[in-house]
């Protein structure tokens, strides 16, 4: 497991924590308008050498070999979900397109990754601020999800290249709870987190044909972020190779990478959280509508 220095967050907080607006959290919503007519009245370039970057359409499915290294801070105690839950496990995610003009297109994706367990403590350990003694039982939940959505426009477009920008939202869901019981007493709960928010996101591009079958694509996105309960730095990235047989339908292998570092503010307390989740991701990509 790799060490981190986490921020140290007491609760609860007594004064009322201020939410800070950004000048980037209206960008999707003042130039979606605007991008679309624009991109309209450019001529359409030459049809590429690899129908991955004409396709109106796509799709790409697949599993997720996620292996993770998490930290919450629960008043000022640091706690390590991942020594319960364990630090791998195998899910899906799923990323569409629609290419709406040559230059222009939607994205929509979805990922989630939910881990659950109860034990019986062998040793002692701090939990949330409590020491939870051998004996105890330990039930966790700890759940990361995301549904981003966003628009993209291609700078450069050739037969061969397509590199540009995204900017969009992604509704992501952060939840943590871990419930402590001694035999004869009642359940504690001392970490208990749920926060759904929509948040902000700016990225770029890159897709490169190398033939009519082969293919690279990539994104890569980075934003300090304060919306609603979630005040944090958000980092990504996607890079993939694919290798088209047939006409509509690929073969894909990526690595994909995300990391948050930041504050959490639920039910009046907040909890400083870092989670990153990395590792391949083995895919079937299924297009077609382009020229």
């Amino acid at each position: 497991m790799k060490s981190k220095n986490v921020k140290n967050v007491n609760e609860p907080i007594d004064e009322e924590r201020e939410v800070g607006t950004k000048w980037y959290n209206f960008i999707p919503s003042s130039v979606g308008l605007a991008g679309i007519l624009f991109a309209m009245a450019l001529p359409a370039p030459a049809q590429s050498i690899n129908p991955g970057l004409d396709d109106v359409f796509q799709v790409r499915v697949g599993p997720f070999f996620a292996n993770f290294d998490t930290k919450v801070v629960v008043s000022g105690e640091e706690f390590d979900p991942d020594d319960q839950l364990g630090d791998n496990k195998t899910t899906a995610a799923v990323y569409a397109k629609w290419r709406i003009t040559p230059k222009l297109h939607l994205n929509v994706g979805y990922s989630q990754i939910s881990r659950g367990d109860t034990t019986t403590l062998a040793s002692g350990i701090p939990v949330g601020g409590i020491n939870a003694l051998a004996g105890t039982v330990l039930d966790q939940d700890y759940e990361t999800s995301s549904l981003p959505i966003s628009l993209g426009y291609a700078f450069v477009k050739n037969e061969r290249t397509e590199f540009g920008a995204e900017a969009g939202i992604s509704l992501t869901t952060i939840k943590n709870r871990v419930s402590i019981t001694v035999p004869g007493a009642p359940t504690i709960t001392p970490v208990n987190f749920d926060v759904t928010e929509p948040l902000p996101s700016i990225g770029l591009f890159w897709h490169q044909a190398f033939s009519p079958q082969w293919m690279f694509t990539g994104t890569l996105s980075y934003l300090p972020i304060e919306v609603g309960d979630i005040d944090a730095d958000f980092y990504s990235a996607f890079g993939g190779v694919e290798w088209r047989p047939w006409k509509n339908a690929a073969f894909g292998a990526a690595y994909l990478y995300t990391k948050a570092d930041g504050t959490i503010t639920d039910g009046g307390s907040t909890s400083a959280f870092e989670y990153q989740y990395d590792g391949p991701f083995l895919y079937l990509m299924f297009g077609g509508g382009g020229r």
